[in-house]
């Protein structure tokens, strides 16, 4: 292969990747608009962060997750990193992100702790098993480790929110 060739299939590859790449965000940007964003206020963390409650994880075909806002700022706003339901951040996200993450690495860990907190009725709501406001109402807020009480009563709250959203959809389709 000669040189111009060479340069041309580079330049077309490069080409190619960055659409590519153009794409992916362009997705991302259209998964975050599904989910629903929650001030920082109402979950006692330092960022605010999006969660999922549509299923928006079979569409974009990921893992459920949340996502934060990596600054501290009051209005939503991107970039945001996303963080899977067991408090990790995929490796490949985050090498791509930190450069742009202004807040600190016990902020994230604040974070963390609320997910995993939290998780058991993350993953009710992800799958629309659960109504936003009844995790409002239980989630355990802010980024201090829960006690094993506190996960306990979640998860029943959590359950009893479950048969009641059952429960009323059941009795709707009756009428």
């Amino acid at each position: 292969m000669n040189k111009l060739t060479e340069q041309y299939f580079r330049a077309a590859i490069s080409e190619i990747k960055e659409k590519l790449e153009e794409k992916a965000l362009f997705q991302e940007t259209l998964h975050l608009q599904e989910m629903s964003n929650v001030r920082k206020k109402q979950t006692g963390l330092p960022v605010n962060i999006w969660i999922d409650e549509a299923e928006t994880y079979k569409k974009g075909k990921h893992s459920k997750r949340i996502k934060f806002q990596m600054d501290k700022g009051l209005n939503f706003k991107e970039p945001t990193c996303p963080m899977m339901l067991d408090g990790t951040i995929p490796e490949k996200v985050w090498r791509k992100m930190q450069g742009q993450c202004s807040i600190s690495k016990s902020e994230i860990k604040e974070i963390q702790t609320f997910v995993i907190n939290n998780a058991y009725a993350l993953d009710k709501l992800a799958d629309q098993l659960i109504w936003k406001e009844d995790f409002f109402e239980f989630m355990i807020k802010g980024g201090d480790e829960a006690s094993k009480e506190q996960i306990e009563i979640l998860q029943k709250k959590t359950d009893e929110a479950v048969f009641n959203k059952k429960t009323e959809e059941a009795l709707k389709k009756e009428e």
